[in-house]
Order: structure tokens, then C-alpha cells, then sequence
């Protein structure tokens, strides 16, 4: 049979959530909207996957738009594709690999 815990227990607990949630609902989220983009790109077609490189370094991007499904690559300083390929099929997912091989 299994041991249910004491009302004092429960009680505690919500009272501990309820303290937490009152301490992070004056947390100023707002500061962190404010500050600008690390980096950005203005897409002409819709992305619908983005993965960074394990060092941060590169961006890859993929999507689709009615011209075509389109993966891109991309520096970390820079919003100009290092390079893009254009595929005959939707792009769902994208990945770097640290180590240039398929895991």
C-alpha cells in the first residue's frame, strides 16, 4: 500500500510554488527582448529548421518557398550564405555534425 504524504507535506510544497511563482513573476523578462539579435537574416521563404554548430560558430537553415526546399549555411558574423542547396524535397530537419559525419 502506498504511504500518501501528510497534509503538512502537500501544504508546504504549495506554499513553496506559490512563493516561487510570486519571486519570478517580478523577474523583468522584458530586459532580455530588449537587447538586439546576436544574428539575423531576413528569409524570403519559410524556415521551418535551424541548428547551430556544437562551437556556436555556424548556422544551417532549411525550408522551403515556392521556388524550392532550400538549405542554407551560414556564419555566426555574417547574415550572407556560405553556401545553399536547392532540393527536390521538403526540408523538415536540419543538423551540423562536429565531426562531419552522419551519427
Amino acid at each position: 500500500m502506498k504511504k500518501m504524504a501528510s497534509p503538512f507535506v502537500i501544504a508546504l510544497t504549495l506554499c513553496m510554488a506559490l512563493a516561487l511563482l510570486l519571486v519570478f513573476e517580478n523577474v523583468p523578462v522584458r530586459a532580455q527582448a530588449q537587447q538586439p539579435p546576436l544574428w539575423s537574416y531576413q528569409s524570403s521563404w519559410d524556415v521551418l529548421s535551424i541548428s547551430a554548430s556544437s562551437d556556436g560558430n555556424y548556422l544551417v537553415v532549411g525550408g522551403y518557398s515556392s521556388y524550392g526546399n532550400d538549405v542554407c549555411l551560414f556564419s555566426r558574423t555574417d547574415n550572407t550564405p556560405l553556401w545553399g542547396y536547392t532540393t527536390g524535397d521538403q526540408i523538415k530537419s536540419v543538423a551540423i555534425s562536429s565531426d562531419g559525419f552522419c551519427d
